[in-house]
């Protein structure tokens, strides 16, 4: 009996800081999944294009340095708040004009895709909205998501995902 408890304590404390180490991004795919099953596959498409619109809008936004002022928290939420703000307004422009035909996606190519986009959106944060003040990267995190020679592969993940499941 003690071997079986031993055995059952083992495989939970195993499971638990796997968990723990990808919180956020577990938390950030089932957001994208839940967004994308309530509003539809067009509307996530829209919101997925509009993260990218919104990134390049953020790298040539000429007050950024004005309004990124400040230190640690002050500037991390600032940088997300520029963010999200040249990132509503393509989303509310493509999800007027979305017609891609990509509203047949399944739910577990939706999840895959929830899931690259999530990497993403991390690997944005972490590289140029100063994330990591606000959310420090946990080890797996800082290992698949921080480094420089990611960055590229995060950012297309999303768009090979799109062109892979299109039908």
């Amino acid at each position: 009996m003690d071997q079986v408890t031993a055995l059952a304590q083992s495989g939970t404390s195993g499971i638990l800081p796997i968990v723990m180490n990808f919180i956020a991004l577990i938390v950030l795919t089932i957001v994208l999944f839940a967004f994308a099953m309530r509003a539809g596959r067009p509307a996530f498409i829209s919101l997925v294009l509009s993260f990218y619109v919104g990134f390049g809008l953020f790298m040539i936004f000429p007050w950024k340095s004005q309004m990124m002022t400040g230190e640690g928290m002050t500037k991390a939420i600032a940088g997300l708040l520029i963010y999200l703000g040249l990132s509503i307004i393509p989303f509310l422009v493509l999800r007027r004009v979305n017609t891609l035909g990509l509203a047949h996606i399944q739910p577990l190519p939706l999840f895959l895709l929830s899931a690259l986009s999530a990497g993403a959106l991390l690997a944005i944060g972490y590289h140029f909205l100063s994330l990591a003040t606000i959310l420090p990267a946990t080890p797996p995190i800082a290992m698949y998501v921080v480094p420089d020679q990611y960055l590229f592969y995060w950012l297309m993940a999303p768009l090979v995902g799109f062109f892979a499941f299109a039908r």
